[in-house]
């Protein structure tokens, strides 16, 4: 999350007054200055004009002018008085500065960049024009060269909070979370109440899998903003990896009264649901989720597997037949789709999901062993007997496996491999191995 850190230098003049002004230009400029150091920017802003209209010229009296329209968040109109500025004095450094910030606040952040730019050139320290420039680059997604801007900040004033935030912003964007928290540990030392960088640090810290220095961040952001809704986000997916489901859930339940439209929460607070067996509810939330993402293809594989699980096969049919285009998920949806169609009693077809999802990944075990049980059930014991074969490879503590291999080898007339099966089943565990054994094996 990226706040407004965009930082400002104090508003200052250095002008001075004669007390026997005879131009009332003056006397209107001096009223604008004392407006302004009052914070009475409007009528700062009416002094100034008044100032102008009697002498059109009038350059200090347009700086201040924009000074106070930047104030008052008037971005266009300072834009255009300090360009006045600018053409007078095409060096004037303050201006162009100011005018950047404008830019930058508008969203013009070419323009922003090229006044950060040539005040940099005529003072490379200058680190307002530094610090903006790197917000300008981090916007633009620049993330070394916002780093290398940001950098520089530092240096030149260690003790610059908002620099060290962006900079470790720009190094998670990179990928590089580790720079990130020291960045971010740096700047909690120098500022503990900053309530984004606890919320940004435990970002990072999820990524990195600390999951439970990431509940510490996000509490601390809670603790600063209690209602931070992206922290209680965030700590609910941190609770979640930690198998803390009922404490997930309460966080989800947060988010969502902090904000209902928060779509995302309702996907995970269904995954949620899911680990404590309530489909229905999860299948609810998954619904809603999907009315504003329904083209998202892992809610909509998640909502096959609970429609599944609550015996709603046709319903899992009719919802992943029209999907084609799940090239990474397309095992997921095969596999889905064969539980469906197995359940139905079309068998053909079940055979067909699951050879998809095999094709996919060869070394699939339920895919494998489904198939095995159907192709038992259909009475093609060779190919079952293939696919068991496959699956004791890959878990060969899997006392079902050896129990179907051996009715499969049983009908095949293997009865000394098939009795081995069933001892093996047996020491497995599987009680159904035992009794199999006592009436097919001597």
């Amino acid at each position: 999350m990226l706040r407004n850190t965009i930082a400002l230098c104090g508003l200052f003049f250095s002008f001075t007054f004669s007390a026997f002004a005879a131009d009332p230009a003056d006397d209107y400029f001096s009223a604008g200055f004392n407006y302004f150091q009052n914070r009475q920017f409007d009528r700062a802003i009416e002094a100034y004009s008044k100032a102008i209209e009697l002498r059109p010229e009038f350059a200090k009296a347009y700086y201040n002018r924009a000074m106070a329209e930047l104030n008052l968040k008037l971005y266009d109109q300072a834009v255009r008085d300090f360009t006045v500025v600018i053409m007078q004095d095409k060096n004037h450094l303050k201006a162009h500065l100011y005018r950047g910030f404008a830019y930058l606040k508008s969203n013009k952040m070419e323009l922003g960049l090229a006044d950060f730019n040539s005040v940099l050139a005529k003072d490379p320290s200058q680190n307002d024009a530094l610090f903006n420039r790197g917000v300008v680059l981090m916007k633009r997604s620049k993330w070394i060269e916002a780093i290398r801007d940001f950098g520089e900040v530092i240096k030149l004033q260690p003790a610059h909070k908002a620099a060290y935030f962006n900079r470790g912003y720009c190094h998670a964007a990179l990928g590089d979370d580790d720079a990130a928290l020291m960045d971010y540990n740096t700047q909690i030392s120098m500022n503990p109440s900053s309530r984004d960088v606890h919320a940004n640090k435990g970002n990072s810290e999820m990524r990195l899998e600390l999951y439970e220095e990431a509940v510490k961040s996000y509490s601390q952001a809670i603790q600063i903003k209690p209602d931070h809704l992206e922290a209680y986000y965030g700590r609910s997916l941190a609770f979640f990896q930690l198998g803390h489901y009922d404490y997930a859930l309460e966080d989800l339940n947060m988010t969502l009264r902090l904000d209902p439209k928060y779509v995302n929460a309702y996907k995970n607070r269904a995954l949620v649901l899911k680990e404590s067996g309530q489909y229905g509810p999860a299948l609810k939330d998954l619904n809603v989720f999907l009315k504003y993402q329904p083209l998202d293809h892992e809610a909509l594989l998640v909502k096959a597997e609970f429609l599944n699980q609550l015996e709603m096969y046709q319903q899992v049919i009719d919802l992943l037949t029209p999907i084609e285009d799940l090239p990474d998920s397309d095992e997921r949806r095969a596999l889905q789709m064969g539980h469906a169609f197995a359940q139905l009693g079309h068998t053909r077809k079940a055979i067909r999901s699951y050879e998809k999802a095999i094709a996919v990944k060869p070394d699939d075990f339920f895919a494998l062993f489904n198939r095995g049980n159907l192709y038992f059930d259909s009475e093609h014991f060779e190919e079952a007997v293939e696919d068991f074969n496959r699956c004791t490879q890959l878990d060969p503590t899997h006392a079902e496996i050896f129990l179907m291999r051996a009715k499969s080898l049983f009908q095949l007339g293997q009865s000394d491999e098939a009795c081995r099966d069933l001892k093996r089943a047996e020491t497995l565990g599987a009680d159904k191995a035992k009794k199999l054994k006592l009436i097919m094996c001597r």
